[in-house]
């Protein structure tokens, strides 16, 4: 009788414990986010893809497509990532993937990205880390990501990038 009740006390500290809910909210980056631009005058969609797996870790994809949501036509590259995200803040930094080295010289598409068999590791050295702030639309559905000014050295201009903008699809 002892037995059955400490198996008892068991299975119900287990549930206990086990159906609690975080006790913090649910990180709003998980997920897939695609940055899309069309180029009119290859007929291309060129994809920048972030793929959020936890609170530090996503994978960066760059493909191409022949439509907006259509099939991969090819590859530029894969790689996994490391990302902080705090108080709008947003940096990620990766240096091993897989990359599209090969290529025709024909066309500007076939010269940069491939089939996903034909991806070869390599690492990317960064001459800057991407960092800047990053803003949700009021449904969480895309955020914006304004990454911050670059210079080489504090008397030389500032380079300003474009925000990028990027929708979720899963």
């Amino acid at each position: 009788m002892k037995i059955l009740f400490y198996v008892l006390i068991c299975f119900v500290a287990a549930g206990f414990f086990g159906c609690q809910d975080s006790d913090g909210p649910r990180n709003p980056l998980l997920g897939t986010w695609e940055n899309r631009s069309y180029v009119d005058s290859l007929d291309v969609w060129f994809v920048h893809s972030l793929t959020i797996k936890n609170d530090s870790l996503m994978e960066v994809k760059n493909f191409a497509r022949k439509s907006e949501t259509g099939p991969i036509i090819g590859y530029h590259s894969i790689a996994d990532s490391w990302y902080n995200y705090q108080e709008n803040r947003f940096t990620y930094y990766y240096s091993e993937g897989l990359f599209y080295f090969n290529g025709n010289k024909d066309t500007y598409v076939a010269s940069r990205y491939g089939p996903k068999e034909s991806l070869k590791p390599g690492i990317l050295d960064f001459f800057r880390i991407p960092e800047g702030e990053l803003i949700f639309s009021a449904d969480g559905q895309s955020f914006e990501f304004q990454e911050d000014c670059w210079s080489i050295n504090a008397d030389e201009e500032c380079v300003e990038f474009s925000p990028m903008t990027y929708i979720l699809v899963n």
